[in-house]
């Protein structure tokens, strides 16, 4: 590890040594990632988030996650039986692919919501 007079790092105010440009949060406690959007702040940069997934709150590693590990971790499985929305400040939502990458720090990203697939969508009735 660097020392603190390393030019390129610097000690934060709880004594944590970090590089400029990153966010460290006192404690380490997560970012709740709803609360900034709803205040309409952006959602700075940490190393663990609060997301809401439907109802439930889950804490998440990173400021990067696909969409099967926020149906993983809030146990929505198997995946492929799931779709998944991001909600936005103002109730715009968009569909989030199992393997799309979403940034946690998007401004007005509020939660993320879930809808059970129906296994006979797309499918004709029987004796049409």
């Amino acid at each position: 590890m660097k020392s603190p007079t390393d030019s390129s790092q610097q000690l934060a105010s709880n004594g944590d040594v970090r590089t400029p440009g990153t966010s460290v949060t006192p404690g380490d406690e997560p970012v709740d990632v709803e609360e900034f959007a709803t205040r309409g702040h952006p959602v700075p940069k940490a190393t663990r988030y609060r997301i809401r997934v439907d109802r439930s709150v889950y804490i998440v590693n990173g400021p990067n996650i696909t969409g099967r590990e926020v149906l993983e971790v809030s146990n929505h499985v198997p995946v492929e039986h799931w779709r998944l929305d991001e909600r936005f400040r103002g109730g715009a939502t968009k569909k989030v692919e199992l393997n799309e990458v979403v940034d946690l720090t998007t401004a007005g990203l509020e939660r993320f919501m879930t809808l059970p697939l129906d296994q006979t969508e797309g499918a004709r009735p029987t004796g049409a």
